[in-house]
């Protein structure tokens, strides 16, 4: 067998031939090995880029924004302990009692409450950011809901704060909530010594 300077070769056995086989340079051996395993490497590549190219799930419908309470304004600490506070998106301006309370409890709910009913934002604070997830469409009436007390009568509840147009102060601003991006700079100043028209 002719042999080249420098070329190694490895024995390689065929089934059913003992010892019996072919010999193979090792350099070509390798060559095979490596080929294998870069087309491996390219499939893996290929698949992790098929991953990236899928579209980006939409994000949760809602809109985004701060709450700013007016220094100085916020109750005496006795009072503070029987405050409850939510931010609030209502598909339309509630005038009574019974629109409250049907909006929050009953189904389909048309008013919406951040953090959530048992949760309320947290009080004595500055001002806080927040992202509010809400179902897409038509909201006429977003603010802050100040709840005293523990019953649930007309008279616990007061609008402290509003999202409002900026060219009237105290007129609510509507707010269309899409699937496509959250809506930002949804921004509400509380001011508890001068809170907004009651809507009820």
């Amino acid at each position: 067998m002719q042999t080249f300077p420098g070329e190694s070769w490895r024995h390689v056995p065929q089934p059913g031939r003992g010892r019996a086989g072919c010999l193979f340079p090792r350099h070509l051996i390798i060559s095979g090995m490596t080929a294998r395993l870069a087309v491996l490497l390219c499939a893996i590549t290929v698949a992790a880029c098929n991953d990236g190219l899928e579209p980006t799930p939409p994000p949760n419908p809602g809109f985004v924004g701060q709450v700013r309470f007016v220094p100085g304004t916020w109750p005496s600490t006795d009072s503070l302990a029987q405050i409850q506070l939510w931010i609030f998106a209502a598909r339309t301006v509630p005038h009574d009692s019974a629109s409250i309370v049907n909006g929050i409890l009953m189904s389909p709910v048309t008013i919406f409450l951040y953090p959530s009913l048992s949760t309320p934002l947290p009080t004595a604070v500055d001002s806080l950011d927040y992202t509010f997830h809400v179902p897409t469409g038509s909201y006429q009436y977003l603010g802050v809901l100040q709840h005293f007390g523990a019953d649930f009568a007309i008279s616990s509840f007061k609008v402290v704060g509003i999202y409002q147009n900026p060219d009237a102060p105290g007129v609510p601003l509507p707010l269309t909530v899409s699937d496509v991006a959250l809506a930002r700079d949804v921004n509400i100043t509380v001011n508890f010594h001068q809170p907004p028209p009651q809507p009820f």
